[in-house]
């Protein structure tokens, strides 16, 4: 027996070696996807941030003077024009809290879904 770890060492060596690579190269790709989503949610909440800067009336509805009831209803060129923007402004933060939700929780990290009710909550009415 000892004959025959001497004589295939160098081959159970390269056999743990391809495992291990493997085995780090799968939770390298995974790591690699986790880090990729996370950037891409916070990217994409940065650029609700922005929008809110744009049009701080829609990140601040209490503000808004916007007839929820008329939204869908044609009106004058410039209320469709904002009851259009508006709509466009929420749709960006719905999907920008559908990706930052999506986030795996960390100690760290922000308190993702507390930003997500209030951010909604903004536009509940809506």
């Amino acid at each position: 027996m000892l004959d025959w770890l001497k004589e295939h060492v160098g081959d159970l060596a390269t056999w743990a070696t391809v495992v291990l690579a493997v085995l780090y190269g799968g939770k390298t790709i995974k790591w690699s996807r986790e880090d990729a989503r996370e950037a891409t949610a916070i990217t994409t909440w940065m650029g609700y941030y922005l929008q809110c800067l744009q049009y701080p009336r829609y990140g601040c509805p209490e503000t808004l003077k916007l007839d929820f009831t008329k939204l869908d209803k044609l009106g004058s060129a410039k209320e469709v024009r904002e009851s259009d923007e508006y709509q466009w402004f929420v749709s960006y933060m719905l999907l920008a809290c559908d990706l930052v939700i999506q986030l795996p929780k960390g100690k760290d990290g922000p308190n993702w879904e507390q930003f997500v009710r209030t951010n909604v909550g903004y536009h509940s009415d809506y």
